[in-house]
């Protein structure tokens, strides 16, 4: 067993693999098994093109119309090439003649899912000692019509070749190089490719023959990029040697085509990380050897369909094939289906619009082993889908995959939504009538595809005649969908056509690529107006086939304008959660004026776009992030109001930069400028504060309610309000639904108050002052800080009246200042016990209380002679002043005034004893009502003589 290294260049990976590594897979369903040995090719799906022929055939035969319609071969011909009507035959491409070819193509879509691995035949024979072209082996995406090939010669009907175009959906091409120009990059093959995917040699010819080289997507003349080889450098650096075990071609002066044989294998493995593997035996007893292993290109199709091409020129061969095998690599489904956008009319505009119909195609396939029939294919979102055939045999046989169609048509809501999603799914019935079902197949059809390009000249001013000009090209794929075979047009850059550089080919949404090109400026350059102005547009194509240009894109050498920028913000110390304006100013220094101006200020980190507005004129685009500016002259400024709303509580920075400018900008460091704010956290508590009975009594209860609501932004920590009662109202009691109150200080500690909390704290007072008294609450702590001081304090204010007398059934008190005779008393109904003194229910005006021998009621003129209320006998005041002081207290008995209050009665201490006039303050409060000389007051229905104490009697 032997082992074949085989080299590559430009990072294309090992491609060695040891002999007993290296077969075609097996285990797969196979979709296409054509010898073309016969004398007919009866599947209409292969199309013959050029001088393509069926040895097979009968000299001067013709196909049937229900088979492939490839023709018999002439007799005679260059070579020679096999006889006429002999089988088994081959599928001749083209004989040894100059400057001829011919292609075949499978134009039926097979499944790509599952991996593709086609094996065939080759020869190459009977020509030239330099041996040419060679055969081309190439993968278009599926839903393409495969009408043509690509360009000839050196291009193997694969790739373009100078303004010849490739071959349309191209995805692959495998070139079997003889001849050696398939590797260059001559001829314009690979044009608009990024670095890594150019071929090390830029000129024709055959810089490295017997050679295969592989070469990626391409559109039109763009593309086709290189993607690997089978070489290794030589000293020469335009010529490469071949790495290959064995010759492509049969020695010089073969004429028997078996002698010729080679078998080749291609697979492209399934996803996700697809490679592109090549197998040649080369019939030497060998073996199969791996001769390139590479990552396949991205952007891989949901079908293939594939072709063979071979041409000659001033070198030639005779080149055949046959015994082509296709099968995936992983078995398909009982009931296979793939759904797709069907490519082979008209492509669908960039913006597709609402009535813009889009075109699909459903290709099923019977990967069983017995005839389905009454095939129905059901999609969600159209109705009908046509099928050519209802009867599907088991693959490969002819018939055994049909392409179903349909059509949708798009919707104003598609165009709200951005694109357009829908599935799929098959169903037949198999022999034993059982139902088949297909697995669910969905495409995403984007409605916006789209490029922005910005170009700008990099080389500093000033720019003169004989001067090389860089210039910058920065592409962004705006719209929804990837575009691949990026390139930039511009016609004026040298050497014409222009030679512009990208680093990648393919662009996902959002991304974007910085390309480079240059031009030598000349006199005739500068001799109209002393200036020099090109203009650039960017080009690509989305994996359904559109075409997509970009705003074409100018700058201007020989001019000059300082493009000044600044960025202010306000507020600096924005509140978490709120919005902040950055205000972008570009100003023109000169000397020149400024046009084409464009300026990146995208929304910045920790920030969500709120609006933008820009100074009129001037325009901001709120996808991209670009503010243009047509025009600036000399000396003039233009602004972006430009704001964001502060997601967090790290730093947020705007950065604006001027991208591009129609003139050079002598000095860069201006063109880029940030503004930083550092956003804060705040809350706003507001007070509240109420009372349930703004004119109370004295001696009566009001209740004050103090509320503090917390209306953020943000949650607050810590909160506390200070609520301090003023002379005149006594606490009696306090409750708060959060936090806790203190009485000493006045303190009212609430804690943590959510967005939108509320709490409240309820003080119950006694008014013990007339008079207008004002109770306020303050918010003194809270975290973050409060941002709305003006409502951190509430004020409620109480009016406290005297105590209104209760009315007199007598017209006047009695008028003498001595006491009155006493009548017999009126006992009471049930005279308590008790000694304990109790105030006296009809105070005498005197100002010196009468002693009673027994429990009685004073006399009073004003009173009638009743039975007490009081349940309690008088007391019986001793005229010693010194005697202790009884203990007082209020009795809110029956028939009490409605204006008062009961109040809890507890025994005096020794200091309320002590209090000027002998009477204790019990309960509540009660000192400051009897301390007023000589007022009668009304309580409960009893009267009660209080009098100023002014020393002993």
């Amino acid at each position: 067993m032997v082992g074949i290294l085989i080299l590559g260049v430009l990072g294309a990976g090992p491609p060695a693999a040891t002999e007993a590594l290296a077969a075609p897979p097996t285990g797969g369903t196979v979709i296409v098994n054509e010898t073309f040995q016969g004398s007919a090719v009866p599947d209409p799906a292969w199309e013959p093109l050029g001088r393509t022929c069926l040895t097979g055939a009968p000299l001067g035969s013709s196909p049937t119309p229900d088979a492939a319609q490839i023709p018999s071969c002439p007799a005679g011909g260059q070579g020679p090439p096999p006889v006429p009507g002999v089988t088994p035959g081959y599928l001749q491409l083209n004989d040894a003649s100059g400057f001829v070819g011919g292609a075949v193509l499978y134009r039926r879509p097979v499944p790509a899912s599952a991996g593709l691995s086609v094996t065939f035949e080759q020869y190459q024979y009977a020509g030239t000692a330099a041996p040419g072209d060679g055969i081309g082996f190439y993968l278009v995406d599926g839903a393409t019509p495969l009408d043509g090939q690509g360009a000839d010669g050196g291009s193997l009907g694969y790739a373009q070749r100078n303004l010849a175009p490739g071959v349309v959906g191209g995805y692959l091409g495998v070139g079997l190089d003889a001849y050696g120009n398939f590797f260059n990059d001559g001829e314009m093959r690979g044009a608009d490719c990024p670095v890594g995917q150019q071929s090390p040699v830029k000129v024709d010819g055959p810089v490295a023959p017997n050679v295969v080289t592989l070469r990626g997507p391409g559109a039109g003349t763009s593309g086709y990029c290189y993607l690997g080889s089978t070489t290794t450098p030589t000293a020469d650096p335009t010529r490469y040697a071949s790495t290959l075990s064995g010759t492509l071609s049969a020695a010089f002066g073969t004429t028997d085509p078996t002698v010729a044989k080679r078998l080749v294998n291609v697979q492209i493995t399934p996803a996700p990380a697809s490679h592109v593997i090549v197998q040649i035996d080369f019939q030497d007893g060998g073996g199969w050897q791996q001769v390139l292993d590479r990552p396949a290109p991205s952007g891989l199709p949901s079908t293939y369909k594939f072709g063979f091409s071979a041409s000659t020129g001033g070198s030639t061969d005779v080149h055949l094939i046959r015994n082509v095998n296709a099968s995936t690599i992983v078995p398909l489904n009982r009931l296979d289906l793939v759904k797709q956008v069907d490519r082979t009319g008209a492509p669908l505009p960039a913006e597709i619009t609402a009535g813009t119909v889009i075109p699909y195609q459903y290709v099923v396939t019977n990967a069983g082993l017995d005839t389905l029939t009454g095939l129905q294919v059901t999609d969600d979102r159209l109705a009908p889908v046509s099928c050519p055939s209802t009867t599907l045999p088991p693959s490969p046989a002819q018939g055994s995959s049909v392409v179903c169609t349909g059509t949708y048509t798009v919707t104003a809501a598609d165009v709200t939504a951005g694109k357009v999603v829908n599935t799929a799914t098959a169903t037949a019935g198999d022999s034993n009538g059982s139902g088949v079902n297909s697995g669910p197949s969905s495409v995403t059809v984007p409605l916006v595809s789209s490029l922005s390009l910005t170009k700008q000249v990099v080389t500093p001013a000033p720019q003169v005649a004989g001067q090389t000009v860089d210039y910058s090209f920065t592409i962004t794929n705006t719209g929804g969908a990837t575009v691949s075979t990026i390139a930039v047009q511009d016609p004026l850059i040298s050497p014409p056509p222009g030679t512009i550089t990208c680093p990648v080919s393919v662009l996902a949404p959002g991304e974007s690529t910085v390309c480079t090109g240059s031009h030598l400026l000349t006199a005739d350059d500068l001799a109209a107006t002393g200036t020099f102005t090109n203009t650039a547009t960017a080009t690509g194509q989305t994996a359904i086939g559109q075409s997509v240009t970009s705003a074409p894109s100018s700058a201007t050498v020989g001019q000059v304008a300082d493009i000044a920028l600044t960025v202010t913000a306000d507020p600096t110390a924005p509140q978490v959660g709120g919005n902040v304006t950055f205000t972008v100013t570009a100003t023109n220094n000169g000397p020149d004026p400024a046009s084409s101006v464009v300026v990146s200020n995208p929304v910045p980190a920790g920030s969500t776009f709120v609006s933008a507005t820009p100074d009129t004129g001037t325009a901001f685009d709120t996808a991209t992030g670009q503010w243009t500016i047509p025009a600036l002259p000399v000396g003039g400024s233009v602004h972006l109001a430009f704001v964001v709303r502060v997601d967090g509580t790290a730093a947020v920075t705007d950065t604006a930069t001027v991208v591009s400018a129609a003139q050079t900008d002598p000095v860069l460091p201006n063109n880029t400028a940030s503004a930083t704010v550092v956003p804060v956290q705040q809350t706003d508590i507001a007070a509240t504060k109420t009372v349930d009975d703004p004119t109370p009594q004295i001696g009566q209860e009001v209740v004050f309610t103090v509320g503090a609501e917390n209306k953020g932004p943000n949650a607050a920590t810590g909160v506390v309000l200070t609520d301090t009662l003023p002379a005149g109202l006594t606490l009696v009691r306090a409750a708060a639904s959060a936090g806790g109150y203190d009485r000493i200080t006045g303190i009212w500690t609430v804690g943590d108050l959510a967005v939108g909390a509320k709490a409240t704290l309820t003080l119950t007072a006694v008014a013990t002052k007339t008079g207008t008294l004002s109770n306020s609450a303050l918010l003194t702590a809270v975290t973050p800080a409060d941002s709305d001081p003006t409502n951190n304090q509430a004020t409620a204010e109480v009016t406290v009246r005297n105590v209104s007398p209760s009315p007199s059934p007598s017209p006047s008190p009695s008028p003498s200042p001595s006491p009155s005779p006493s009548p017999s008393p009126s006992p009471s109904p049930s005279p308590s016990p008790s000694h304990s003194p109790s105030p006296s229910p009809s105070p005498s005006p005197s100002p010196s209380p009468s002693p009673s021998p027994s429990p009685s009621h004073s006399p009073s003129p004003s009173h009638s002679p009743s039975p007490s209320h009081s349940p309690r006998p008088s007391p019986s005041p001793s005229d010693d002043c010194s005697t202790p002081a009884p203990t007082w207290g209020w009795d809110a008995g029956p028939g009490h005034h409605p204006g008062t209050r009961a109040m809890p009665v507890a025994a005096a201490t020794p200091d309320e004893a002590a209090r000027p006039g002998g009477l204790p303050v019990t309960g509540t409060s009660l000192w400051p009502l009897l301390s007023a000389a000589g007022t009668l007051i009304a309580v409960g229905g009893l009267f009660l003589a209080t009098t100023r104490r002014r020393g002993r009697h």
